[in-house]
């Protein structure tokens, strides 16, 4: 029997009930998270605002490491450049310039669990940033070894054996993970997880999950192989998390701390995530009618019916983190100040989501190809979202991006200014925030979700409880096909998964 690592005891083998043991094991659980939290991650009366690098400055933090961090921070991705497939002649001629629609899955998610509102948060790279310094100065103690930090030379090095020629989706997805993820996840896990190791190190993982070009998504997690077959690898990380993580590893099989979401360059244009943003920042000023998001349900009657003939369930999602940043962060009146001087919607387009939304039956109107590329984008994100249920929302196509927040309740999104990687002051340390964050808000649900179920009882045997309503999603190899139980209650078909791929033609 497993020696438990809770900081309310260890349990000794062959002397109390097996069910005991489970109950109190759970209560250690949910001790140890809530001390992780208290210690490591900080919560929203410690999130001061600090000025640029002034932590760095007063922190007990070796000045080599300082230097290392400063030159991070003051480095930037290259702009991509566009190719054709076969690399010659006009790439505009071989690549696609439009978005994909809506497959199958993405059109068929239960009512309650789809996207209603965007709204503008200009704010909210400013909150992400500020993340790293409250991380930086809560922590007990820091690696005083440079190693697994990305010096200058390092990063010329790093660079030269990545490719800043895409033609598609799979390019921007590499680019990504190799120029972006690679170089700075090492500074999040260790802020995040492991602040006392003697190493700059990572236990942060990012897949990508489609490996078609032209359909790419990631999600990030943790090395759970390495946790569960190389334990040693995961020795810096506090036992009560350690063990916390491999207890409930069913639970977070069906949850992650972000997705991404990538387009290629023809798709992901500044304009086109303008666009996006044009009904967002309608939305965040104050005594405005809320613009609604035009969903697009399935419309094709026969296939409709074969979803209702299916085990359907539409069990909530787990709860978001009341003890939030961003909750705490925003300056509604900033916000909303900054969202209506670039405003450009109209009370046309508001009438137009409506009529649009309440048309029911009617079929939607043929669209041009590329014209919804915005709207695509984001349902396509949402949904994915919703699938695994991350909270943080990356949509990036290489020389533009837009960080979003989910709120499940509200069934609103929270999108950031448009970001350009190439030119964004400190970018390196916005995803070291966003990767933070993210971490924080995945715990910080792990701890909740741990704790109902100490107090609902021994649940169905595996760690989960039947009637939770669990925090929906899939991992399995449907993605989140809804098998007509509570824990995966999010989608409303069984349709197979290799189908996929044949609905939505070109991204």
């Amino acid at each position: 029997m497993a020696r438990g690592f809770g900081v309310c005891g260890n349990f000794e083998p062959l002397l109390p009930p097996k069910n005991f043991i489970k109950k109190t094991f759970k209560i250690n659980v949910v001790c140890s998270l809530a001390l992780i939290r208290r210690n490591i991650v900080p919560t929203p009366s410690n999130l001061e605002t600090p000025q640029t690098h002034e932590v760095l400055r007063n922190t007990q933090m070796k000045n080599s490491v300082k230097r290392i961090l400063d030159d991070l921070w003051g480095w930037n991705p290259p702009k991509l450049v566009l190719i054709s497939d076969d690399h010659i002649g006009n790439p505009s001629g071989s690549v696609s310039t439009s978005s994909q629609a809506p497959l199958f899955y993405d059109k068929h998610v239960a009512e309650n669990l789809v996207l209603k509102y965007v709204k503008h948060m200009p704010s909210l790279c400013d909150m992400l940033s500020d993340q790293v310094d409250v991380h930086i100065r809560n922590a007990p103690t820091l690696p005083k070894s440079t190693l697994g930090l990305a010096n200058r030379q390092k990063i010329r090095n790093h660079m030269k054996t990545v490719d800043i020629d895409v033609s598609n989706e799979q390019g921007v997805a590499w680019f990504y993970k190799q120029a972006i993820f690679d170089l700075c996840t090492s500074v999040a896990s260790t802020l995040a997880l492991h602040p006392a190791a003697k190493e700059w190190d990572n236990k942060l993982s990012l897949v990508q999950l489609h490996g078609s070009p032209s359909i790419a998504h990631g999600v990030l997690t943790f090395k759970y192989p390495d946790l569960r077959d190389n334990p040693r690898a995961w020795g810096s990380v506090e036992p009560a998390m350690r063990e916390a993580i491999l207890f409930r590893r069913d639970w977070l099989n069906e949850c992650c701390m972000a997705t991404v979401e990538y387009k290629s360059l023809t798709v992901g244009t500044k304009q086109m995530f303008e666009r996006l943003l044009s009904t967002a920042r309608t939305n965040a000023i104050p005594g405005i009618k809320l613009v609604e998001f035009a969903w697009e349900f399935c419309n094709v009657k026969e296939e409709c019916l074969k979803c209702l003939s299916q085990e359907t369930s539409v069990q909530p999602a787990c709860e978001d983190d009341p003890n939030s940043p961003w909750s705490n962060s925003v300056n509604p009146k900033i916000d909303a100040e900054k969202s209506s001087q670039t405003s450009q919607c109209s009370s046309q387009k508001s009438e137009d989501h409506s009529t649009e939304q309440s048309a029911g039956d009617a079929d939607p109107p043929l669209r041009r190809p590329g014209e919804a590329t915005s709207e695509y984008f984001l349902q396509q994100s949402w949904a994915q979202a919703v699938m695994h249920n991350s909270t943080f929302i990356l949509m990036t196509a290489g020389n533009y991006e837009i960080i979003a927040i989910r709120d499940r309740e509200k069934q609103t999104v929270y999108v950031s200014e448009v970001i350009e990687p190439s030119k964004y002051p400190c970018y390196m340390k916005l995803q070291v925030g966003f990767y933070v964050t993210a971490i924080k808000d995945l715990l910080s649900r792990l701890e909740r979700e741990t704790g109902n179920e100490g107090e609902n009882g021994d649940g169905d045997g595996d760690g989960v409880s039947d009637d939770s309503g669990g925090c929906a999603g899939g991992s399995n190899g449907d993605k989140g096909v809804c098998r007509g139980t509570k824990r995966h209650g999010k989608w409303t078909s069984r349709r197979p998964p290799q189908k996929r791929q044949k609905e939505g033609g070109k991204a």
